[in-house]
């Protein structure tokens, strides 16, 4: 069985069929889009400008062990400076009688860490005599001959021995020191009476006098040493970047031998202004 339409009822049929195909298309489309937007997102970050400083670009390490500098020096007698304790003379003193305590300077602030080591000792030889003229004969033939002056002798005498070492590294400024350390050795060698036995008060209270300025004398310079030797500490501890380690390397050779020089004029200058302790009353008879 045909049905017919008639051209009214077509006209009705096509504005369906259009209406319909309209919804079909735009479900079509929403669909698209929910299928297109849940999938995982993928994000996309642009490198900040930190990261693009990362560790992984500058060299492999490079950080090797600068070499010790040392060197040693002998200054002439003398220095002075509290706190010193010398016990009382007595008929039995023993071979090291002083005891001669210097403090060491507080540790500066610094950008790298360096360590600070320091010894002090004191070394006493013997001189004997009943009488100032006997002790002064054995205090001449016992005296110090000072490297630092040639052809000098002296009755007591400081000796200090300075060395530095560091470890440098690439970094991001160019070249730094990372770490190291300053040593100091300091001897002071003093002369001891003995025996005393049989040696009038006058001349013990003579010689006791020498030696607490003598001690005096001697104790300043081992505190200028100490001094210099924290300076050094400190320039090395905040010494500023290189652009590259055998630059780095130089500097920090001739920064040593620059405070070495420092200390040693400190101690030389000391010397010329006390006259090796003879203006502090560092002299016998």
């Amino acid at each position: 069985m045909s049905t017919r339409f008639s051209a009214p009822q077509i006209a009705i049929l096509a504005v369906l069929f259009l209406c319909i195909c309209c919804e079909l298309a735009g479900m079509g489309t929403f669909a698209a889009y929910i299928f297109a937007n849940d999938s995982p997102a993928v994000a996309i970050v642009e490198p900040s400008p930190t990261l693009t400083r990362r560790a992984t670009a500058l060299p492999t390490s490079t950080a090797t062990p600068a070499p010790t500098y040392t060197r040693v020096i002998e200054p002439g007698t003398g220095t002075g400076l509290p706190p010193i304790v010398i016990p009382s003379r007595t008929p039995t003193r023993v071979a090291n009688p002083y005891q001669v305590v210097i403090p060491t300077p507080t540790a500066p602030v610094m950008a790298y860490p360096i360590a600070f080591t320091s010894t002090f000792k004191v070394m006493t030889y013997p001189v004997s005599g009943k009488t100032t003229n006997d002790i002064s004969n054995s205090l001449e033939a016992n005296a110090i001959p000072d490297p630092h002056e040639p052809g000098s002798r002296y009755y007591a005498l400081t000796r200090w021995q300075l060395a530095g070492n560091w470890v440098a590294k690439a970094s991001l400024r160019g070249c730094e020191v990372n770490s190291g350390d300053v040593s100091l050795a300091i001897t002071m060698t003093l002369p001891a009476l003995t025996p005393t036995t049989g040696v009038p008060a006058d001349v013990l209270k003579r010689f006791d006098t020498f030696m607490t300025n003598a001690v005096m004398h001697e104790s300043r310079h081992v505190e200028l040493t100490l001094q210099g030797a924290r300076d050094y500490q400190r320039a090395l501890g905040n010494f500023p970047p290189t652009s590259d380690c055998e630059g780095l390397k130089v500097q920090l050779n001739q920064l040593f031998t620059r405070n070495f020089d420092v200390i040693d004029r400190a101690n030389s200058d000391y010397d010329a202004k006390t006259q090796h302790g003879l203006a502090q009353g560092a002299v016998f008879p």
